[in-house]
């Protein structure tokens, strides 16, 4: 019985020393993939800030719709989590978008019209749908449903054009899946 009581401790100190090891395991991987995920987040929200920067320097103060509609279509096409690119003039009127049924729509109800501020660059809060034109198709699953805009004035003056990037929910996610699972992690 003694034999059996001194068997029954040890095995329940090893279970327990096994336990306090899986967990420190265990939070070591977590903080290691919050860490990942951070960067990459940083590193896409530089990405799309240098975007807004090219937009900048693409002088929409002298625009010229063939040559800006073609850039937007390159910038769009090359930034892999950029689901539409949109330029709007000081009275919030779409002046040129990669999403053509935006054209000439007014957008100054939303909030990198109302809250934006010159010089900054703007991430606005987390927006339910697809993007910007609010009849784009549904998805039953919530994560494809979002989308955040970053928005910057390109150019010093009052009346310079916006421009307005929008990033899907569903992009950033399966970007931080994709690499989560290059790093031996699980998001889910």
């Amino acid at each position: 019985l003694v034999f059996a009581l001194i068997v029954m401790a040890a095995t329940g100190n090893n279970l327990m020393h096994l336990r306090t090891e899986m967990l420190n395991e265990a939070n070591s991987k977590a903080l290691a993939l919050v860490r990942i995920l951070a960067k990459e987040v940083n590193r896409d929200t530089h990405s799309i800030a240098a975007l807004l920067r090219t937009l900048e320097e693409k002088q929409f103060h002298l625009f010229n719709e063939g040559y800006h509609a073609t850039l937007l279509a390159q910038l769009a096409k090359s930034a892999s989590l950029v689901r539409e690119i949109s330029i709007i003039d000081q009275r919030g009127v779409v002046m040129l978008s990669t999403e053509a049924s935006l054209r000439e729509k007014q957008l100054v109800e939303v909030d990198f019209y109302t809250k934006h501020l010159p010089d900054k660059l703007y991430i606005s809060d987390p927006n339910s749908g697809r993007g910007l034109r609010q009849n784009r198709p549904n998805h039953d699953d919530p994560t494809r449903k979002g989308f955040i805009t970053f928005s910057k004035r390109l150019g010093n003056k009052a009346d310079s054009p916006i421009a307005i990037i929008v990033v899907g929910t569903d992009s950033m996610i399966n970007s931080m899946q994709s690499l989560a699972e290059e790093n031996d992690f699980n998001l889910r």
